[in-house]
Formats: C-alpha cells, structure tokens, sequence
C-alpha cells in the first residue's frame, strides 16, 4: 500500500475474526483486489466486500416463514480515497461493524409485528429497523426500540 493512503476495512476485518471466534460459519475470497466474505446462519446470509482502495459495502438476506428481508449499505461509486468522502466510508465501515458486533452478541433481532417481518439491530445513532410489509421494505432509524420490541414476537438472529 502506498504511503499516506488508509487501509479500508481494516476494522471490519479484526471484527469478522472475533466473529469466527465465536463460531460463526465463514468463508472467504480474495480476488482481483477485492476481498469477499460470507456468513452463512440458518435464516441469515451476508456478504462483505472489502476492496481497500475502491469500495466498501454489505448486503444481508435473512429469512423467516418465507419473508425475505434484504438490506444492503455500502460506498456506491464514490472515490473512498479522497477526503470529502471520508464521513461516508467511515459510517459504513461503521454499519457494518455494528451489526457483527449485534450477530455475535445476540442483539440483532428477528420478530413479527401485525403480520410483518422486523430485523432490528444497533446503530451508531441508535437501531436500524428494517420492516418487510407486504408490498414494500421500510428501513428506519430509531433511538429506542423498546416499544418496538413489546408489540411483537422478537428472536435473536442466529448466525
């Protein structure tokens, strides 16, 4: 790596190696500069890329009953190495950070409210919230999801 360049996903690596710690089913790929890994649970796919020069990102499927919930984040086309983008990496970095650290520690959760799929788990500013109604997938972000969690039937997320 060139000097003065930042490693991308450095954290997120040392975080995947306490997952696998825990024991949690991972793989791995390295190819062409990108760096790919795999979590695979009973109800849980995710997948991380890591190119540390070009781009950072997740995207997880978890299943319940035959719902599908999809959530993704990551640093689109954005040059990751320039300065003004830097908020941007870091809070993905941070997103996905998180919700290992939620996986390992049982506090990603998986319910039903009113006949509507619910993963939740923490965030930098709270829970992201991700609701798969019907027709159409809600993601919101909210400080307390105590409420949240007493109108349904809510499971930690096994991975």
């Amino acid at each position: 790596m060139e000097k003065g360049k930042v490693m991308h996903g450095k954290e997120v690596l040392d975080h995947i190696q306490m997952l696998k710690e825990a024991g949690a089913k991972i793989t791995e790929e390295k190819r062409d500069g990108y760096h790919r890994i795999y979590i695979k649970g009973d109800k849980l796919k995710v997948e991380i890329t890591i190119s540390p020069n070009d781009w950072l990102g997740f995207e997880l499927q978890v299943e319940s009953n035959g719902i599908y919930i999809t959530y993704s984040s990551d640093t689109d086309l954005y040059d990751i190495n320039h300065p003004e983008y830097s908020s941007l990496v870091k809070a993905v970095e941070d997103e996905i950070v998180r919700f290992l650290d939620a996986l390992r520690d049982n506090e990603a959760k998986l319910g039903v409210i009113k006949r509507k799929t619910v993963l939740l788990f923490p965030a930098s500013d709270g829970f992201t919230v991700i609701t798969k109604g019907r027709f159409i997938t809600k993601i919101q972000k909210l400080k307390n999801v105590d409420q949240l969690l007493s109108r349904g039937n809510f499971t930690s997320l096994e991975m």
